[in-house]
């Protein structure tokens, strides 16, 4: 089993010249869960032990959060500048020029890219994605292509793939750049050792006029790291508003440069072009920028400690059969990210137990209380970024009970 860190190596941001809502005690943690809707709808609710996952529903929201929300729920606005206004907020608290709240970052994608291949014209904007352009083509490292390149090609764009799946020099880079490149696309999360540098792509791109797009939707936080990517040279970095920046799951910010953000406007809801059916509501608006307000205020270091003792006090309390290993890591070794949230893997041969990982993840989903944990062949995760403190135990007792039903089946009689 790891060792336990003595500290988050990650200090509080600086004070912001914005004023900020008092202190929160963080995500979801000192509120009850909310009761009755869900039973009304015929709903289950469900202990998110999985992490900040979409499917699950994001974070839950502060309380400061929750009353920004109603309180814009009460009168009418023009949505546009609320969008433009709460982003240029939101980026001057991470520290970039400019900022656009968008649909969550998959829309804010789609969003760059129709930027990145008509700027701010309004006539190609209206009639994207069937139009002649002579930039259409968006790179994107071949070890880091996934599912949302979808993003790209929504937009009208056609995905070119450079380097390989070993490796990539700046020569692959610099021969994939033609005349019909409009834009690169780092998809940060993704960014492996077989990636170049993020300076090196961004350097390669400003000697032709190329727009670099980073999608770091899960690397919000701790969130004053996010402006590494603008000191690097990207035009605009993509992130989830609705994971650990603590905003409603349906949101999302791009933060860049001026001139990318005001193009990506034109694209952009309530505009007639690509970004219409990516509708942010101004409720959402207010919670996002609320919640990026508590979350900078906060700072990392509380969130880091009651992560790192709710893993710890989880590894120490789970009793796993012969043959199952338990253990406690400082940082994530899975793709729910970020890393930076420690993590309980419980790991063993499938043949031992007669299931699968993702099978125990089943079970543990379809029991009472369910409860959502990451699962692969061999192992399953316990995450703590959301988990409420008072749900700690209950994590540890089911686990436990599964596993020891599991164990007590295949045992010979």
């Amino acid at each position: 089993m790891g060792s336990v860190s003595r500290g988050c190596p990650h200090k509080p941001c600086a004070r912001s010249v914005f004023r900020r809502p008092a202190r929160s005690s963080g995500v979801g943690i000192g509120r009850s869960r909310l009761l009755g809707i869900f039973d009304e709808f015929g709903v289950r609710k469900v202990v998110n032990a999985y992490g900040t996952v979409t499917p699950y529903g994001g974070v839950l929201l502060a309380p400061e959060v929750l009353t920004a929300m109603s309180e814009a729920a009460q009168s009418f606005v023009d949505v546009g500048e609320l969008a433009a206004r709460g982003g240029r907020l939101i980026s001057h608290l991470l520290g970039f020029p400019d900022g656009l709240v968008t649909a969550g970052a998959a829309a804010g994608l789609s969003i760059a890219t129709a930027a990145a291949l008509c700027g701010s014209d309004r006539s190609l904007a209206a009639a994207l994605p069937n139009v002649q352009l002579t930039r259409r083509e968006v790179l994107v490292h071949r070890c880091q292509r996934t599912h949302w390149t979808q993003a790209v090609r929504l937009a009208g764009a056609r995905v070119v793939e450079f380097g390989s799946h070993g490796a990539t020099s700046p020569d692959a880079l610099r021969d994939a750049i033609t005349e019909r490149t409009a834009a690169i696309v780092y998809y940060a999360e993704h960014a492996a050792v077989r990636s170049l540098p993020l300076t090196e792509v961004t350097r390669l791109a400003d000697a032709s006029g190329v727009h670099v797009i980073v999608d770091a939707a899960a690397l919000g936080f701790p969130p004053e790291e996010l402006r590494r990517y603008g000191d690097a040279g990207a035009a605009v970095t993509l992130v989830s508003g609705g994971k650990l920046l603590g905003g409603p799951a349906s949101t999302g910010v791009a933060l860049g440069t001026e001139s990318m953000i005001q193009a990506m406007r034109v694209h952009s809801n309530p505009n007639f072009a690509l970004g219409r059916p990516m509708k942010v509501g101004k409720e959402d608006i207010a919670g996002l920028v609320r919640a990026v307000q508590v979350t900078v205020s906060r700072g990392s270091e509380e969130p880091c400690a009651r992560w790192r003792r709710q893993a710890f006090h989880i590894a120490h309390a789970l009793k796993m059969p012969e043959g199952v290993r338990c253990r406690y890591v400082d940082r994530g070794e899975d793709d729910v990210l970020p890393r930076i949230v420690p993590r309980v893997y419980i790991e063993w041969d499938p043949e031992s137990l007669g299931a699968t990982a993702p099978e125990v993840a089943r079970l543990l989903l379809n029991g009472e209380p369910g409860i959502a944990v990451g699962a692969w062949e061999r192992r399953i995760s316990v995450n703590p970024a959301v988990l409420l403190e008072a749900e700690t135990d209950l994590v540890v007792r089911r686990v436990n009970q599964v596993m020891a039903e599991l164990a007590s089946a295949t045992s010979p009689p």
